[in-house]
């Protein structure tokens, strides 16, 4: 019998992004953008399936104002059907967990 799908939803993500390895410097949302898709492509090309982009929860954004998060929020919307199979915010708010496509 051939094994039946593989559950993603309760995969641990096999590589993850921290945005938190870039604190210290100011990013442009395109930096931040370019970043993001390198990672996902480096992921798809390694034939991964579940991976963890950890944004933080933008607290300690200059005037208060959250640039990481939001900004692969978008890019992630925007490469859904490409890159991306699908994704979700994490329960802590500082993350997202993203399928890739296959």
């Amino acid at each position: 019998m051939a094994p039946g799908p593989v559950i993603t939803e309760f995969m641990t993500p096999q590589r993850k992004l921290d945005f938190h390895d870039f604190s210290g410097q100011s990013l442009h949302p395109v930096e931040i953008q370019d970043a993001t898709r390198e990672f996902l492509e480096e992921c798809i090309g390694s034939e991964l399936t579940k991976v963890e982009i950890i944004t933080g929860r933008g607290l300690h954004s200059e005037n208060g104002r959250a640039i990481v998060k939001p900004t692969v929020r978008t890019l992630l919307n925007q490469v859904r059907g490409r890159l991306v199979e699908s994704f979700r915010e994490t329960s802590n708010g500082g993350a997202f967990e993203v399928i890739l496509k296959r």
